[in-house]
Order: C-alpha cells, then structure tokens, then sequence
C-alpha cells in the first residue's frame, strides 16, 4: 500500500492537470468521493477536470457542504492548418466585429481559397486521470473531450474490500505531507461518501471502516449537516416508487433470493422517469432491509425501451459476484451487478435466474 501511494503521489506531484472521471452509471458515494479528491488536488494547485460534471440536482442537494470550488471549462482546440509549401506567410493578426473573429492572412504570391485551408480539432490534453469506476477500459466519449495521457497515467480506483472514501482518503494522502485537511469539507464529502456507500455504518463495512469514519470526524466532517441532507431525500415520489417496488416484492427460496420489479409505468406516475442508476441503488438496500433476510436482491427494472437489472447480495461476496458477472456479460461495481438490456421481464428474470441457478446450487 505504501508503495502504491508513493507512485499515485509522485503522478499527481508531476502533474499541472488532471481529470476525475466516473462512469456513466455513478452512485452517489462515488460523486462524492470525486469531489472531495477535487478540493483536496485543487489545494495543490492542480487544474481538476472532472467528467461528467455534477448534475444539477446533486450539485443543489450538496450545495451546504461543498466548498465552492472550480469547475474548469473543457475546451476544444481548434487549429487552421494552411500548406507550407504552397503559400509563403508574410503576416498573421486577427480582428473582430459583432459577428464574427476575423484571422487576417498576407502571403507572397498566390491568394488562399477556402479549399487550401484544413480545420483540425483536438481534444483538451491531461496529465493523469483518475477513474473512479470498475471497468479498466474508458467510454470512447471521454477519449473525445480529452487528450487521455499514457496509460501508465491513468489511475482505475475498481472494487476491493476499501470502500470508495477510503481509497480516495489514501490518494489524497499521498501528496498531503501536513496529514491534515485546511478544508473541513474535504472530510465532510468523504464521510457523506462513506455513510451513503455502506448505509450510514450498517452494510459493506470491512475492519478499518468504523476507525475512518472517527478519524474523518476527528478532521472536522460535520454528521450533523450530512444527516440533515440525507434526511430531506426522503420525498414523497421516492416513498412511492419504494412502496411499488416492495408491493411487488417476493422470495424465491430455492434461489435465497428476493425479487422486485418496477415498470416504466411505475416511474412515470411516482414522477421519477429519468431515474438513474442511483435511485435503484437506494432502492434495493430499502428491499434489503424490509424483507427477510436472503442471500441476494434482484430489482428489475423497465425504462422507456428496456428492462435492466440491479444484482446485490446481502453481505460482500467478491468469487460470487465475479462468477455472476461472467456469466451475464456484466461488470461488478461496489458489491453490485447491472445486468441488461432485455427486451422484457420475462427475458430478464429467465436469464438472471438460469446464471443463478448454475452458480449458486
């Protein structure tokens, strides 16, 4: 572990910029955990880039604990590359006027016409990135924002018995000589990450957790404001789908399992059709915790084209899960499967239970 923090901490210490990316499919603690990492990279005055950006709601619903930190603009670089070999440049200014950036030409010789002239895009170049995501491989789409660095620059925080926080608490002390936090948020935003991820203390906890949690309070993270906000996420669309998803809820005991469901009809008339993986997140440790006890919790669930599902045992079960994964071509993620798409439930239910069956009977 020491030498790992020596060679993330020499990365960012030879860095000027770096970009946070999560996946597409985030959770809330790994939101978070990222901007925690940001305030703690920007106090070493690194340029922080973070992909995707916080979504409004998120950004709105952590607006008391956050410090106000910035959010660098991506830009596109943009060059006109005109043929050395055909025209000699004698000079090159540029001018403007209410519609328009005027780059004003003189060459020796022949006029250039709008065929000579080639337009190239390049995407902003980074030092490092962190990914705080599972799967080792990006999603092209960040490959055309940014100028990714070598992959030895690129740092995938994946899953492990550390939870989120933590892993980001080590990086950040990789280039904290002091050991301290001059901002009180930083420990906030990691135990908001911590209390989210493992249910306020009650699931996902491995043996250092309960020592990081006191020792985040010791630094100055505020329970009272964090429990406040968690508490207002209580609304009463959240209390609706929730009372779908368990009015639907049953055990298949053969299976030690407990399967809900959720139609598209089900998000729209409880307001929450652009639900994201986060919500269901929320809802499955719900189900965890309000039916009895089995090995697992399987909560399907229908967009506006296909039926997806959300895979979590009730304790961590790392061979399982790996096992799982494999056979429904799926990714693991913080002691979770997502699984899909299927064109219905029926198709969903068949395929996860025929994986189940082969791998936990």
């Amino acid at each position: 572990m020491d030498e790992e923090k020596e060679k993330i901490g020499n990365l960012l210490n030879d860095s000027e910029s770096i970009a946070l990316f999560l996946d597409e499919n985030f959770l809330e603690s790994e939101l978070l955990a990222r901007e925690a990492l940001g305030e703690a990279l920007e106090e070493k005055n690194l340029t922080v880039y973070m992909f995707p950006r916080i979504p409004g709601k998120f950004a709105k619903k952590w607006s008391s604990l956050a410090s106000e930190h910035k959010q660098q603009n991506i830009y596109k670089r943009s060059s006109i590359l005109i043929p050395k070999t055909r025209f000699k440049i004698k000079e090159i200014n540029y001018e403007e006027n209410s519609d328009f950036f005027i780059l004003n030409i003189k060459t020796n010789g022949d006029k250039i016409e709008k065929n000579d002239i080639y337009l190239e895009s390049n995407p902003m170049p980074i030092d490092a990135a962190i990914c705080l995501m599972e799967q080792k491989i990006l999603p092209q789409k960040y490959s055309t924002e940014f100028s990714l660095p070598a992959p030895e620059k690129i740092i995938f925080l994946g899953r492990g018995d550390e939870t989120i926080a933590e892993k980001v608490f080590n990086i950040i002390q990789s280039i904290n000589a002091r050991n301290s936090f001059s901002r009180s948020s930083i420990a906030s935003l990691l135990f908001a990450s911590l209390i989210t991820e493992t249910n306020n203390l009650k699931n996902n906890l491995n043996k250092n957790s309960l020592d990081f949690a006191s020792d985040l309070l010791r630094r100055g993270a505020d329970k009272k404001i964090i429990s406040e906000i968690l508490k207002e996420k209580r609304s009463a669309s959240f209390a609706q789908i929730l009372g779908r998803a368990l009015a639907r809820a049953r055990i298949n005991k053969s299976l030690k399992s407990v399967w809900a469901f959720i139609s598209f009809e089900d998000l729209k008339k409880t307001r929450n059709e652009d639900a994201k993986l986060p919500l269901f997140h929320k809802i499955i440790k719900k189900i965890q915790q309000s039916m009895p006890p089995q090995f697992l919790c399987v909560l399907l669930w229908q967009d506006s084209e296909n039926v997806w599902g959300l895979i979590m045992p009730l304790k961590k079960e790392h061979e399982i899960l790996e096992k799982l994964g494999g056979a429904l071509g799926s990714t693991i993620k913080n002691n979770f499967i997502v699984a899909g798409p299927y064109k219905n439930f029926s198709e969903a239910e068949l395929r996860i239970q025929h994986s189940l069956k082969e791998i936990i009977l």
